[in-house]
């Protein structure tokens, strides 16, 4: 029945209820973080180095090395997509967030022991194969700079906040496409395999393009770009568990600040690297 003494409550019901109508009752939906019970329970899995964890990164260490050395950037994101390192990462973040250090050590050595994985294998398959030249896609991960950084956090954010809704926890697979993870590690591999041996093949010697002692250079940039996707993933991650609720901002300042200090480690290269693609760019548009 219409409310005769309020008719301004009559319009703005029936109004809502025709939006109702038209729009089948959409409406925003505020999702609750899952149980601090229930991520506990994916983390401490996330940092178990289980068998099928190995199998799963040494498949995509398979598809990135011969990705990358067939310079095939299909094969490269399909390498992204499988590669199962986000979660010990991740999975790290929140230890420190909980100033759980057991599950912190754990999580520590599985990732390093992936990361060792990975390296092997490209460089014990790329000396097999006996190829020396760097493509595109090899070349495109050795100078990492602040862009990079900026990417890695966004996916650091992506991931984190993604383990505690249910309903986008499938976004997981996009955002290891985002941020690449294996890629670098397998053409660490690849450069420590080329050595002084490596040559380009985009019309330009290795030296111009600022890689002066040929694979050592690649292998060393590539892994300052895995490093600046690791340290940028924890740090956010950590962030954006605690705005959610898990764990104790006093607790986790001490991993914090070991995080931050690291960083600043791996900015001053990442600045530098942006500084000379800022140039390169302005000098390309005089030309």
């Amino acid at each position: 029945m219409p409310n005769k003494k309020n008719p301004i409550k009559n319009i703005k019901e029936a109004s809502t209820n025709k939006w109702g109508k038209v729009t089948a009752g959409w409406k925003p939906y505020i999702e609750t973080p899952v149980p601090l019970e229930d991520l506990d329970e994916i983390m401490v899995g996330a940092s178990i180095p289980s068998c099928g964890y190995f199998f799963m990164l040494l498949l995509s260490a398979v598809i990135a090395t011969f990705g990358l050395l067939s310079n095939s950037a299909p094969a490269i994101i399909g390498a992204m997509i499988i590669a199962p390192l986000m979660a010990p990462i991740v999975s790290l973040a929140y230890s420190i967030d909980i100033f759980d250090w057991k599950l912190a050590r754990r999580s520590l050595l599985t990732v390093i022991s992936g990361v060792l994985l990975v390296i092997a294998f490209s460089y014990l398959s790329t000396r097999v194969i006996g190829l020396r030249i760097a493509g595109s896609e090899i070349l495109s991960r050795t100078a990492p700079t602040l862009l990079d950084l900026g990417v890695a956090m966004a996916a650091g954010a992506a991931a984190a906040f993604s383990y505690t809704r249910k309903s986008i926890i499938n976004s997981i697979a996009g955002v290891a496409i985002a941020v690449a993870l294996v890629p670098p590690l397998a053409v660490t591999g690849i450069g420590l395999a080329y050595g002084r041996l490596a040559t380009s093949e985009v019309g330009l010697s290795l030296t111009e393009l600022g890689l002066y002692s040929g694979g050592s250079d690649i292998a060393k940039g590539s892994f300052v770009l895995f490093a600046t996707n690791f340290v940028a993933i924890i740090f956010v991650a950590c962030i954006i568990l605690l705005t959610q609720g898990y764990g104790k901002w006093k607790k986790a300042g001490i991993g914090l600040l070991t995080v931050l200090i690291v960083s600043t480690v791996i900015v001053e290269p990442l600045q530098k690297a942006l500084y000379k693609l800022t140039v390169k760019s302005d000098v390309l548009a005089l030309l």
